[in-house]
């Protein structure tokens, strides 16, 4: 199909707009009304640029190539330059018309002053496309019969009879000699590589020709660093001396020591001019960073109150990468402190053995619990999965109406995690799932038998331009004799900002005969809600959530809906919603505030 290119710009007027008074704005107008008609503006012509006749998908690439159109940012352009870049520019559309296939081209151009304007004028005759009779491509050298290489011929993207276009002509040689070089053949060189054309016969031919050379191979990996143990970074290296050499495998090797967490600067640097017998020495140069870091934070949540946290890491212990980590978080309700020893085992890149002992107090409205903990975990992260096996013995003061207790108990348990999302701090979309499992039996260090486990999930997906669905769900399954025996955090209660809004934190659940909420053996709440991008760090949202602890699944879900903003903050996502429990008499309204990511 053929089209017209048409642009139209100025060749020299510049109008600077500056703080003027209503009579200078007055003035200026109508010396712009009279300005096309003066000397002054003759002198500096429009010019106006018509293609017609060239196959529109290649329209835009031959223009790009013309003196004509690059020339034309210039402030001014006389006469006599006009007439220079239009001359070349017929023998340019030419040349760029060759490039894709078309060698008998003709270009018919004219240049006219039509009162104060330029008009370059082209009609083009594409002629009959050239096309290939003949392809030759062949691979030789020790990489002949390399499968990957194999498929470079099977794939060709250049057939007989095709139009000769270069353009993907020097892509398919640049595809040759990467994937060659990829697998490992360095010194691989196109020996022939040539397009032949027969303008009489009007035909092309093609040869091309890969000479892969010798494959070379991995040689020692040396580490150059002065901060760990060589036999405990070795176990970063996924390469052996003698492995075939590949740059996707260098790239890798440079990741799992950026990731690791222990270092601020990674060079990994293959010496392939120092390759004997086609061995290529690895020089891998690792900058530690500072042995500790910490961590300041305060914020906000309707559920805690006024919140802080604090927090101190210990990078490297000792010289076989061993970490420790500690945190205090406190609050006007919960108040937490932990400590964390990690010792890298296997792979330390995704496998790891840590002794931990956390403290926490947790003060609802409907409970009082203190919690202490000490345990051992083994984790393990293998892409978007994590799994993290715990043992983990507590002892636990707790007050849930009249009734208050001290209980200790043991529970073996494990907890999966996968996660995919286009952004961890601003997701547009993705998807979390958490599932735990934790069990007790009487008798083994615990004074309760029961097993538990907690289901979590969170969705999010884009609606149209601006805006995404959330669809967020939680359940829960205890099994234990009476939930009475179990002490306040086994039990599920409902309610709160990342819960049911609309109402206070932990308010939903069974309650005794006095009407006190005592915490349920079942759990299940949901949650939908639409969020709308009005501006680009601002959005609305409307939500319904639906849910409640319980102990027979008779009875009714709590609901809550409201509206809300989101605040695109510098460290991370504000939302400030406003609920209704619609369920209770009255229907009364809550403010919900907290900050985090959503997945």
């Amino acid at each position: 199909m053929d089209s017209a290119a048409r642009l139209v710009f100025p060749s020299g007027v510049n109008i600077k707009q500056t703080r003027a008074t209503s009579r200078v704005c007055v003035f200026l107008t109508v010396v712009l009304a009279v300005l096309p008609y003066s000397s002054a503006y003759s002198s500096t012509p429009m010019l106006e640029v018509i293609i017609e006749g060239v196959p529109e998908p290649i329209l835009p690439k031959l223009t790009s190539t013309l003196d004509i159109y690059r020339e034309r940012g210039k402030d001014a352009l006389d006469e006599q330059q006009l007439r220079t870049l239009h001359r070349r520019a017929e023998d340019q559309i030419k040349i760029a018309l060759q490039s894709f296939g078309f060698y008998k081209s003709s270009v018919k151009g004219s240049l006219q002053r039509r009162d104060q304007q330029w008009v370059a004028s082209y009609v083009v005759s594409v002629g009959p496309p050239l096309r290939y009779q003949d392809i030759n491509i062949a691979i030789v050298g020790e990489g002949r019969e390399e499968p990957g290489l194999e498929n470079l011929i099977e794939n060709f993207p250049i057939k007989f009879g095709y139009i000769v276009d270069h353009t993907v002509y020097e892509a398919a040689k640049r595809q040759w000699l990467s994937t060659a070089i990829d697998l490992g053949y360095l010194d691989a060189r196109l020996s022939k590589h040539e397009i032949r054309i027969d303008m009489q016969r009007y035909q092309a031919e093609l040869s091309l020709t890969l000479d892969t050379g010798p494959l070379f191979y991995f040689g020692d990996i040396n580490l150059i660093q002065d901060d760990f143990d060589n036999a405990f970074l070795k176990r970063f290296v996924d390469i052996e001396s003698g492995q075939r050499f590949s740059a996707a495998r260098i790239i890798a090797l440079e990741n799992a020591f950026r990731d690791s967490g222990y270092f601020l600067e990674v060079r990994v640097t293959p010496r392939i001019e120092d390759a004997t017998d086609q061995r290529i020495p690895i020089d891998v140069a690792l900058t530690s960073i500072k042995p500790s870091s910490y961590e300041f934070g305060l914020g906000y949540g309707t559920d805690t109150g006024i919140r802080a946290r604090v927090g101190w890491e210990r990078h490297r212990v000792n010289r076989r990468g061993h970490q420790f980590v500690a945190n205090l978080r406190v609050s006007q309700r919960i108040q937490d402190g932990s400590v964390r020893y990690l010792i890298p085992i296997r792979n330390p890149r995704n496998d790891r053995f840590s002794i931990f002992s956390t403290y926490s107090k947790d003060d609802p409205d409907t409970s009082d619990s203190e919690v202490g903990r000490l345990g051992i975990s083994r984790s393990t992260v293998h892409g978007r999965t994590r799994w993290e096996y715990l043992l983990t013995f507590q002892h636990e003061k707790f007050l849930v109406a009249d009734q208050q207790d001290t209980i200790d108990f043991l529970t073996p348990g494990v907890n999966f995690s996968w996660v995919t999302t286009d952004d961890r701090l601003f997701p547009t979309r993705g998807l979390r799932a958490d599932i735990g499992l934790i069990l007790s039996y009487d008798g083994i260090l615990s004074d309760v038998s029961f097993a538990q486990t907690l289901l979590m999930g969170k969705w999010l997906h884009p609606l149209g331009s601006r805006g995404r669905v959330i669809l967020r769900g939680e359940a829960g399954i205890t099994i234990a004799s009476e939930v009475t025996v179990l002490p306040a955090s086994i039990r599920f209660f409902a309610g709160g900002d990342q819960s049911v809004r609309g109402y206070d934190y932990k308010e939903l659940g069974p309650v005794d005969a006095n009407g006190d909420v005592i915490g349920g053996r079942y759990l299940l709440v949901g949650s939908m809600e639409y969020e709308h991008r009005i501006t680009d760090d601002w959005s609305a949202a409307v939500f319904l959530d639906s849910g409640n602890a319980f102990d027979d699944f008779d009875e009714p879900l709590e609901q809550g809906a409201g509206f809300g903003v989101r605040w695109r903050s510098p460290v991370g996502p504000v939302r400030l919603d406003v609920a209704s429990a619609i369920s209770q008499p009255g229907s009364p309204w809550r403010v919900h505030f907290t900050l985090g990511p959503d997945l």
